[in-house]
């Protein structure tokens, strides 16, 4: 048996997706935060945050390189390219 993490199923099939729908999601780091938004980054340097219940995109920004890390405090997203 082989597991493989995707969380394409999550951003574009669980839940009504707010992503269009040739986004490459070639996820390259994730974290959840306290309230329960999902924040994931791109290969191609897209940080996107999602709302955790209704998948509806928060936030979107673009880096000038790919994100290899998120880290997520009480009142700060970290993030390393």
């Amino acid at each position: 048996v082989t597991i493989q993490k995707s969380y394409e199923t999550y951003i574009m099939r669980l839940v009504p997706s707010g992503l269009p729908a040739e986004t490459d999601l070639s996820v390259s780091a994730y974290a959840w935060t306290n309230s329960g938004h999902f924040l994931f980054a791109t290969r191609q340097g897209a940080l996107v945050t999602l709302d955790g219940t209704t998948g509806a995109i928060l936030h979107a920004v673009q880096s000038e390189q790919p994100i290899t890390s998120i880290a997520v405090t009480e009142n700060f997203v970290v993030t390393s390219h």
